[in-house]
């Protein structure tokens, strides 16, 4: 009822119908809590266990988890948009231009697997942010400079520090959010991080997608 409006509703035209499945996702939420929460005062097994939310890292982590993969996934979408529509790159050409960023991602994997992310933590995701930044900031400063001229060599360099970064900030990430839940909690908080990062990525289809096309 969510996800599927977000999606569509620009190619569809956003339709009135669109807007009844939002309204009815936030009812249907709202019975999902309060059904899973009546679960766990009888003794059962809820699907998402409600005390998660009374967590403040927990509930930090899936509120920034949520500002990060709309960026992710709404970046790689406006990226391969931009470089099919605007430049005329073939699917497989635009693919191996997003090379780099997929590179940069496994070598700050790499690193930060090596230790840096058991002894920075939130550091390490903070450094990986300005670091994103400083890569995006380098693709427009190049785009600007070179125009419709651009090669994908040019934008190699830009590329792989905003994929470093990324990886910089994921490596971390889920071990800290699920570093203060319980572990007879784990199950439940690891499925709903999966969710919300793929609403995530949802909503930067929707978002980031409707703002490029306008």
């Amino acid at each position: 009822l969510l996800v599927y409006p977000l999606v569509q509703g620009r190619e569809q035209g956003w339709p009135g119908w669109m807007y009844a499945m939002l309204v009815a996702a936030v009812a249907v939420f709202a019975y999902f809590a309060r059904y899973e929460v009546r679960r766990q005062r009888a003794g059962r097994d809820p699907l998402v266990v409600p005390t998660l939310f009374r967590r403040r890292a927990f509930t930090g982590g899936l509120v920034a988890g949520l500002a990060f993969f709309t960026a992710l996934t709404g970046f790689s979408l406006v990226f391969s948009l931009y470089l099919q529509l605007g430049l005329g790159y073939s699917p497989l050409e635009a693919g191996l231009a997003g090379v780099p960023q997929a590179l940069g991602m496994v070598a700050a994997f790499v690193i930060a697997g090596a230790g840096l992310a058991r002894r920075f933590g939130r550091t390490l995701i903070h450094a990986g942010l300005v670091v994103v930044l400083a890569g995006v900031g380098g693709m427009l400063l190049t785009l600007r400079l070179a125009g419709p001229e651009v090669t994908p060599w040019r934008l190699v360099p830009a590329l792989l520090v905003v994929g470093f970064g990324m990886g910089l900030v994921m490596s971390p990430f889920f071990d800290i959010v699920l570093s203060g839940v319980e572990p007879a909690e784990t199950g439940s908080a690891s499925g709903t991080l999966t969710a919300v990062q793929q609403l995530g990525g949802a909503l930067g289809v929707a978002v980031l997608g409707t703002v490029f096309f306008a």
